[in-house]
């Protein structure tokens, strides 16, 4: 492919022409046209995935020429012709295994491969009989790490403009402490009844078994109830957001809990959570649906985002005594019953898109500033929806 790039000022005589054999060039020029014996500068700059082979001036190589990427001559009595040739660079690509895996790169024609160019797709496959993959990521030249999606046996990657090593962090599999359901129609499992004495709880989002992989879907009710040994839970599952469902009393009165680490939270069915009172760190911007009492006296949280949810049911942060501050996207339209009753230092919510609130919904929110309710949309606010709210600004 030719690229070219030609000006041509009305009082100049000569003209310079820029051509490549790919579909840019990292040519800066102070102009395109010129008077003879005017100055032509010349600067180069680096292309991405490219190294230059030469550059020629009217079929004479002039690549020496250039100092700190710049070259300049005066312009002769007749048109320049300037051609830059480039070559893909290949970039290296080696892998590490941390514990016991496999780790394969190959094209996108599977063929195992050790180099690819810049914004080549390559395929990732890893695997363990006995482990399951807890991290992956590449490490560039100067010590970079990016993390890798993790999938269910093969991810793919663009490649970047530099040397990389991938490394694969595999854990041991042991669920020994739980009771796995397999579902073999749909490759999916779920836990129940979780039997150990763990502060720190593993879970993989892809188990492998059987020479097969089945991905995480739902934590069952009671799971993990009254259990007051846990204190952080963990669904390694990297970037990727799988739908997960938390059963109903999964925590409930896990007093000890501080962290769920799980992006792909979807449902949280009713009473999830209660009396959770030591839980800070989990993420729901990602949940759709939220039980009664899920979080009922979790007095520890501070910030909740349920911007892509669309139903919470009553009760649902009843006596979240810390609670700062909510952020509710477009989809919900009702504040049930009592859903943030006590929580006594919320601060800030946003009700724009809210048309009801339901009884004693906020009720004892004392500290509660603003709440932004829109008069185009609400419709009904129901008895004692903001009774004893003591600093409420209108």
């Amino acid at each position: 492919k030719i690229f070219t790039t030609q000006k041509i000022g009305s009082n100049k005589i000569y003209n310079v022409k820029v051509s490549s054999n790919i579909e840019q060039n990292g040519l800066k020029l102070n102009g395109y046209s010129f008077n003879q014996n005017e100055t032509v500068i010349l600067n180069l700059f680096d292309i991405k995935g490219y190294d230059l082979v030469n550059i020629k001036l009217n079929n004479k190589d002039i690549t020496s020429n250039f100092t700190n990427n710049s070259y300049s001559f005066a312009m002769p009595k007749y048109d320049v012709n300037i051609e830059l040739e480039y070559k893909k660079i290949n970039y290296k690509i080696t892998t590490e295994v941390i514990n016991s895996g496999t780790l394969i790169v190959k094209n996108e024609l599977g063929k195992e491969i050790n180099t690819a160019n810049y914004n080549q797709n390559i395929e990732i496959f890893y695997s363990s009989e006995d482990n399951y993959i807890s991290k992956l990521y590449y490490i560039d030249d100067m010590g970079q790490k990016t993390n890798i999606e993790i999938n269910d046996g093969k991810s793919v990657l663009s490649m970047p403009n530099k040397n990389i090593k991938i490394v694969a962090e595999f854990n041991k599999l042991d669920l020994n402490d739980f009771l796995v359901w397999y579902n073999d129609d749909t490759m999916t499992y779920e836990i129940s009844y979780y039997s150990g004495k763990d502060t720190i709880v593993n879970i993989p989002q892809y188990l492998p078994k059987y020479g097969k992989v089945y991905s995480l879907t739902k934590i069952r009710s009671f799971t993990f109830s009254d259990n007051a040994y846990i204190e952080q839970v963990n669904i390694i599952s990297n970037e990727k957001n799988q739908p997960i469902v938390i059963g109903s009393y999964a925590f409930n009165n896990c007093i000890n809990l501080k962290i769920v680490n799980a992006k792909g939270l979807s449902v949280i069915e009713k009473n999830a959570f209660e009396k959770c009172n030591s839980l800070k760190n989990i993420s729901l911007e990602n949940v759709t649906e939220i039980g009664s009492n899920a979080f009922k006296d979790c007095e520890s949280i501070t910030n909740i985002n349920l911007e892509n949810c669309k139903t919470f049911e009553k009760y649902a942060f009843y006596g979240c005594t810390s609670l700062i501050s909510v952020t509710l996207g477009e989809n919900i339209i009702i504040i049930p019953n009592n859903a943030f009753s006590y929580c006594e230092n919320l601060e800030d919510i946003n009700l724009n898109f809210v048309k009801e609130i339901g009884e004693y919904a906020f009720y004892c929110c004392e500290n509660l500033q603003q709440s932004c309710i829109s008069d185009n949309y609400i419709i009904k606010i129901s008895d004692y929806a903001f009774a004893n709210c003591k600093s409420l600004q209108e």
